[in-house]
């Protein structure tokens, strides 16, 4: 690495960065609510059985 081309190596590492944000954080587009199952069941949470 003698003779690096400095600004590719810069613009590699960003393009990564960028590329990695872009292709990770999305825009939600399916908006679930805090109280509905997702079945559309009531669902328990499972129960202590003693034995």
């Amino acid at each position: 690495m003698d003779d690096v081309n400095w600004w590719l190596l810069a613009l590699a590492f960003v393009l990564g960065v960028v590329l990695t944000f872009a292709m990770t954080v999305r825009r939600v587009r399916r908006e679930i609510p805090v109280g509905g199952a997702a079945g559309g069941e009531e669902t328990q949470p499972p129960q202590d059985k003693e034995t």
